[in-house]
């Protein structure tokens, strides 16, 4: 019989960081999350330092069955370097090198392998979720940000280094104006803007069971608020969903056209409220796609919900190493 590996996997979010000991038949061992620190990016890096030792000091494993550490960001990632680029939700985390920060300044000695969340949700569905068996496909991302992980004869695609991106798609003329930092089609569908959106209706006087569901206080109304009253039958919750479900639909239809994908998985926070998303998603894509590629993709909800960039992390580990 084979000998157990085990990887140590980090998947670095905007609001919380997932820390894991997978085997390497997926099996996650155990598990920790953590709000992120958001005070300065030195804090960060601690923090994942910490999270690296505490679960290698707890597996109760010896030295040599934990083959490294993947950790995957929500930015732009020198996949050689494992230099991040840019991570806009991640204070100061531009041209960090975050690789060699962990082995140097904090002393962690088994390999270590950074790469954008994009890849390594893309890594994890195909190893053990949606797209197993897929050489081409696509895992659109819906959180804090969006982004779209892409597969092309089974190898993950990263272009020049940003392909996927599509957070930045525009959805047209009448939208360029509003795209700022975030680019267009993130600024109608992350989780952030469905909840603006909602803020903004309920402060214009729109009647919904969403200010009662954020005890009154507007600020509060999250996206996860918006999808339950959308659950609940709320119209305007309904009519945001709606609209973010389009934008969506959009950007699956352009992608469909342009990379012809057996699958396209739909996952992050907002994609885990698929089941309100994926019909209109599907319409579309079935009526505005390339006739050929739309006949051809299988569209979905993510088989491994937050865990996806989680396993990929490890996935990436046992490939590398």
């Amino acid at each position: 019989m084979a000998e157990n590996r085990y990887a140590v996997a980090i998947d670095v979010g905007a609001t919380k960081v997932l820390c894991a000991l997978v085997r390497s038949d997926g099996r996650i061992v155990s598990s920790q999350k953590e709000p992120t620190a958001k005070e300065d990016a030195a804090s960060l890096v601690s923090q994942i330092s910490r999270l690296i030792k505490d679960r290698n000091r707890l597996s109760g494993l010896d030295g040599s069955s934990i083959k490294g550490v993947g950790i995957a960001v929500p930015g732009i990632v020198e996949s050689k370097t494992g230099v991040v680029v840019w991570a806009p939700n991640l204070p100061g985390w531009r041209d960090l090198p975050l690789e060699k920060m962990l082995r140097e300044d904090f002393g962690i000695r088994i390999p270590v392998f950074v790469e954008d969340d994009r890849v390594t949700s893309i890594l994890g569905e195909q190893w053990l979720g949606s797209a197993r068996l897929a050489k081409n496909a696509a895992y659109i991302i819906i959180g804090t940000g969006i982004g779209a992980g892409i597969l092309v004869e089974g190898k993950p695609y990263k272009g020049s280094m940003t392909a996927g991106a599509i957070g930045w798609m525009l959805l047209g003329r009448d939208f360029m104006n509003q795209i700022h930092d975030e680019g267009c089609l993130e600024h109608f569908a992350s989780g952030p803007s469905i909840a603006r959106r909602a803020t903004e209706k309920v402060r214009k006087g729109s009647r919904t069971v969403m200010t009662a569901m954020a005890n009154n206080d507007v600020d509060h109304i999250t996206s996860e608020i918006v999808f339950e009253a959308a659950k609940q039958g709320d119209k305007v919750a309904l009519d945001i969903v709606k609209e973010t479900a389009q934008c969506l639909g959009i950007a699956v239809s352009n992608m469909v056209s342009i990379l012809n994908p057996e699958i396209v998985v739909i996952g992050g926070g907002v994609g885990e409220a698929s089941d309100l998303l994926l019909g209109d998603i599907a319409s579309i894509v079935n009526s505005y796609s390339q006739p050929y590629a739309a006949k051809r993709v299988t569209i979905v909800r993510s088989a491994l919900g937050g865990n996806a960039s989680l396993l990929g992390c490890a996935r990436l580990v046992f490939d590398r190493t």
